[in-house]
């Protein structure tokens, strides 16, 4: 079976039992994923938060999340597929966009134990372990993302029909916030600058401001960039062997003194020291700051 440290180029693959080393670390997914929680339990960062998997939870994840397992159980086995983002775009085309905005929106699903639904979920993972075998062979790629689009379309027809009804719902101000957080996750590691986002959305700076301050108490447009950013350099620290001159060429800095002096007032140390910390004690909640 294919390791998650071992993807290359692979657009989709299949894997059960726990979590491999590469997932417990927090890393910016370029795969979307597709889990169900078979036994035991599991923390997990996706984005900025933290939430539990038990057993029978299901989580999908677009490609491009923030994502690590915290901690498991004992006894936590899942059965999980990931997929590579140009295979999900090619599989989405047909799809309603309210559609992915829900799949942000509620990425965690529980079922009974014994629904059809629930069961259902494992004849599509079992679907799943066998055209992950076959990417290779002829039509193995077009195979894959049939398979994929085919998931989509009954997993937002068999969706609790309460999701649905949440999202189209929304009021105009709910769905800028919620496609202001969306342009944030795209470009937060590149662009810092509030009016870039206003101007996106079509609208003033002091507007956008407005709208953070309903769905986001405390918060202003500039700190939900900021959490972003910080979260970027982060990764880039833990997983890569970058130098911070890089990283702060990599994420749009304009030098690497600018991007410490950022990161020391977002965390109160400095770049290196969160390097040298987190590395020797293996994860990301171990820094203090």
């Amino acid at each position: 079976m294919q390791s998650v440290c071992s993807l290359g180029s692979a657009p989709f693959f299949y894997f059960e039992g726990t979590p491999p080393d590469a997932l417990r670390v927090l890393r910016r997914m370029e795969y979307g994923l597709d889990l169900i929680c078979v036994a035991g339990s599991a923390e997990i960062v996706t984005g900025l938060q933290t939430q539990t998997l038990s057993r029978d939870t299901e989580l999908i994840l677009l490609p491009g999340t923030l994502f690590r397992f915290v901690a498991t159980s004992d006894d936590f086995c899942m059965r999980m597929f990931l997929f590579g983002e140009e295979l999900f775009q090619e599989a989405a085309l047909p799809m309603d966009p309210m559609q992915m905005l829900i799949f942000q929106e509620f990425p965690f699903y529980h079922h009974l134990p014994d629904s059809a639904f629930r069961k259902e979920i494992d004849c599509w993972m079992d679907m799943a372990r066998i055209v992950a075998a076959d990417t290779e062979k002829p039509f193995g790629i077009r195979i894959v993302r049939n398979f994929l689009q085919s998931y989509l379309m009954w997993i937002s027809h068999r969706m609790p029909a309460q999701y649905a009804s949440v999202v189209s719902g929304f009021t105009r101000r709910q769905l800028l916030y919620h496609r202001f957080l969306a342009l944030v996750h795209r470009y937060g590691g590149r662009c810092h600058d509030v009016p870039f986002y206003a101007e996106k959305l079509c609208v003033s700076t002091r507007y956008l401001s407005r709208i953070t301050a309903d769905f986001a108490p405390g918060k202003t447009p500039k700190r939900l960039i900021d959490e972003q950013v910080i979260a970027e350099v982060k990764v880039l620290l833990h997983t890569s062997d970058l130098s911070v001159t890089e990283i702060a060429d990599r994420l749009n800095f304009p030098d690497q003194s600018y991007l410490s002096r950022y990161f020391r007032r977002q965390t109160g140390i400095s770049p290196g020291t969160y390097r040298k910390q987190v590395r020797q004690d293996g994860r990301e909640d171990s820094v203090s700051h």
